[in-house]
Formats: C-alpha cells, sequence, structure tokens
C-alpha cells in the first residue's frame, strides 16, 4: 500500500463542502498529540499540494467544519501553506457555517439520525462522516450550538465545532504492511438529503 493516495485526498476535500463563500480549510500537522504545523486553504489544488509535501512529516488532520476568511487577517502567513505552529489559533467563533459532523463509533446516535447513516462515509478511524445536503448557517450562536446539538445527539459525547478529522488518503503514524495511510473504511459520495433540516432545530431552540 502507497504512503499517499491523491484520489482519497480529492474525495474527502468534496465531502468538506468549503467553498470560498463559506470560509477556508484548516489543515493542521501532528506529532502524536503535539501540533506541529497549520494551514488555512481557499482551494481544492493547494490543499493536495500541501498534503502530498507534508506527507509523513506528521500525521495530517483537516477541520470539518470552515473557518471564516477573516481568520487570515491575523494569520496570513497561513494561506494555502503549512507553517510551524504548535497550538490551534482558532475558537468557535471563527465558525460561521456547518456544513459537516464525524461522530465517533462508539457514540450510540438517536434513531432518527441513524437512517442517515447509511449514506454517511466512514474514516479509518471508524467515525462517520456526515456530509450536509446543504450548510447550516450559525448567525453567530456558535458556542450555543454545540451544546444544543451535543445534548439532542449523545449527551455524553463531547461535541465541538472545530472538529479535525485524518485526512483521507494521507500517512497513517503506526504503519504496517497493509496500512500504511489513513483511508476510508467506506466512501459514499453523497451529501446527505434532510440532514440540515434534522439538525436546523437545533439553531431555533429555547437553548439559544
Amino acid at each position: 500500500m502507497k504512503w499517499f493516495s491523491e484520489r482519497d485526498v480529492r474525495r474527502h476535500y468534496d465531502l468538506l463542502q468549503h467553498t470560498e463563500d463559506r470560509g477556508v480549510t484548516a489543515l493542521m500537522a501532528r506529532d502524536d498529540d503535539q501540533v506541529i504545523g497549520l494551514g488555512l486553504f481557499d482551494n481544492e489544488e493547494d490543499f493536495v499540494s500541501e498534503c502530498a509535501r507534508y506527507n509523513r512529516n506528521g500525521s495530517l488532520f483537516v477541520g470539518v467544519n470552515p473557518r471564516k476568511v477573516a481568520i487570515l487577517d491575523g494569520y496570513g502567513g497561513l494561506r494555502n501553506r503549512i507553517r510551524t505552529l504548535f497550538s490551534d489559533i482558532s475558537d468557535t467563533s471563527d465558525v460561521g457555517f456547518v456544513t459537516g459532523l464525524a461522530v465517533p463509533a462508539d457514540v450510540s446516535i438517536p434513531s432518527e439520525m441513524a437512517g442517515f447513516a447509511r449514506d454517511a462515509s466512514v474514516l479509518s478511524d471508524g467515525q462517520k462522516f456526515f456530509a450536509l445536503d446543504e450548510p447550516l448557517e450559525l448567525d453567530g450562536n456558535a458556542a450555543a450550538f454545540e451544546g444544543a446539538l451535543q445534548a439532542r445527539i449523545a449527551p455524553n459525547w463531547s461535541y465541538g465545532l472545530l472538529q479535525y478529522v485524518p485526512v483521507a488518503g494521507t500517512a497513517h503514524p503506526t504503519p504496517h504492511l497493509f496500512r500504511r495511510r489513513f483511508s476510508f473504511k467506506r466512501y459514499r459520495p453523497y451529501f446527505i438529503e434532510g440532514l440540515r433540516v434534522y439538525l436546523n432545530p437545533v439553531t431555533t431552540s429555547s437553548a439559544f
């Protein structure tokens, strides 16, 4: 098995749905649990190129939700390039849209959401990746959304809008002969119909 798959990286990027009007894509490099680099990307080609360049220099993780373009005002040097950093630079207020949701394999989701799971991709670590059919705009309610969504889906799950997941197609930190890179356990090229409507009542609940 090769260390890098451009096809899987592009598939993963497509599922993110991070278009120019929604924000930039956070790409993080880690050595074990330590952040060693970060970049903010506004296009697919630079994202794929940097994944290939940085591959095997650290494990690569991507932010599930886009960060607001305004974050580049203070970190312009991170545009379309990973730079050495030792911590994340964003917080929940930097997320304006929810475009996806990654749910760990050991989290039991409610039956209402289980119906969407058949169209979700499954990442190498077993997380189910739900790509929304339409982006959900937060309108400044990011922190409240986190709590409301966690309470609705799985109260014992520590959900965060700043979720990072392994980039499919990039090198695995503990490789062996049959697993040299992160890969999809199951790839579904779907933006899941009805998922935004299912999640949208969270943003209009009494929690706000």
